[in-house]
C-alpha cells in the first residue's frame, strides 16, 4: 500500500441508489425515446443511467449536464419515484390570464393592428425614414427598455 493511498478518501457523500422495477424501467425507457417533452425525456435517460451503475460524474459528462443536476435527479427520483420528474412549480406571482371571446377578440384585433401599424407611420413620417426601419427601431428600443428594467 502505498503512502499517498492511505489519505484518499472518497470526496462528498455516496450518490443515493437507484433501483427500478420492471414497470418503472419500461415507462423511463418510453420517456427517453421521446413520449413526453424533451426534458422528461432527459431526466428520464438521467435516470437510467443511474439506475445501471453510473457515476453522477459519468451520467453528467454523457448528457452534457452538470453533476448537481444529475445528483437533483437522482434524489428527486428515489423520493417520489416518477412524480418526481415532472415540473414543479415555478416560483412567484402567476400571469393573469386574459379570456376574451371570440366577438371580443374580433373587436379589438383591428384596433391593435391599427394602433402597431399607425405607430410605425407616423415615427416614419416624423423622421424621413421608412416604415420598416421606423418599426425596427421602434422594437429595438422597446427591448433594450425591457432589458434595463430588469
Amino acid at each position: 500500500m502505498c503512502v499517498g493511498c492511505f489519505f484518499m478518501v472518497p470526496r462528498g457523500p455516496r450518490a443515493v441508489e437507484v433501483v427500478l422495477s420492471a414497470e418503472e424501467r419500461e415507462e423511463l425507457a418510453r420517456w427517453a425515446d421521446g413520449g413526453v417533452s424533451v426534458r422528461a425525456a432527459e431526466r428520464a435517460g438521467i435516470i437510467l443511467a443511474c439506475a445501471d451503475g453510473a457515476s453522477n460524474t459519468a451520467v453528467a459528462a454523457d448528457f452534457g449536464v452538470s453533476t448537481e443536476t444529475v445528483r437533483k435527479w437522482r434524489s428527486r427520483f428515489v423520493a417520489r419515484r416518477l412524480a418526481g420528474l415532472a415540473d414543479a412549480p415555478r416560483p412567484g406571482r402567476r400571469k393573469p390570464a386574459l379570456v376574451l371571446s371570440e366577438a371580443e377578440r374580433a373587436e379589438l384585433t383591428p384596433w391593435a393592428r391599427r394602433a402597431k401599424t399607425a405607430s410605425s407611420w407616423h415615427c416614419a413620417r416624423r423622421s424621413c425614414c421608412g416604415a420598416r426601419t421606423a418599426g425596427r427601431t421602434r422594437r429595438s428600443l422597446a427591448n433594450s427598455a425591457s432589458r434595463t428594467t430588469r
